[in-house]
């Protein structure tokens, strides 16, 4: 809605009208990728699905707890809108939804608001029947390195 004198504020005191916030970060709500920009203007794609913020989550969350699969919530809309597409496809129909985003960087998020930060007694008991080990230790510099690094960069 615009300010009450009918026309879009300059500072940021009043949101503009067409912009909402959502639950994808880092896509405003008027996004166009390049390659969907292209696309749109070669007319190289069948059809767009929306995905409410909502829907994005709920799938990312169910591919976290049914399949091991941690994602963003950006990851979780492309797999909704490909559910939702194939629901409408001919049968062996192939359908490729790629989700190239780990969820790591909402953990502050809604993603998480119903995850504890302790662990169940159920998810305790497969931690614990999985083995666990440090991780390799790097490569060995002897030869490449100077013995003597005091004055490497010239400190």
């Amino acid at each position: 809605k615009y300010p009450e004198h009918g026309y879009p504020s300059t500072s940021f005191d009043t949101a503009h009208p067409v912009w909402s916030p959502h639950l994808m970060q880092g896509w405003a709500t008027d996004f166009i990728p390049k390659l969907l920009a292209e696309c749109k203007s070669e007319k190289g794609y069948h059809s767009v699905h929306q995905v409410s913020g909502g829907d994005a989550l709920l799938c990312s969350q169910r591919l976290a707890q049914t399949e091991g699969i941690f994602c963003g919530i950006s990851g979780g809309g492309i797999l909704s809108a490909a559910i939702r597409h194939a629901q409408t496809c001919q049968p062996g129909t192939t359908i490729l939804a790629v989700i190239t985003d780990t969820g790591e960087r909402y953990m502050s998020t809604a993603l998480f608001d119903d995850i504890p930060l302790e662990m169940t007694e159920e998810e305790q008991a497969l931690s614990n029947s999985t083995p666990s080990m440090a991780p390799p230790a790097p490569p060995a510099l002897h030869g490449i390195l100077p013995d003597n690094t005091d004055d490497l960069f010239g400190m």
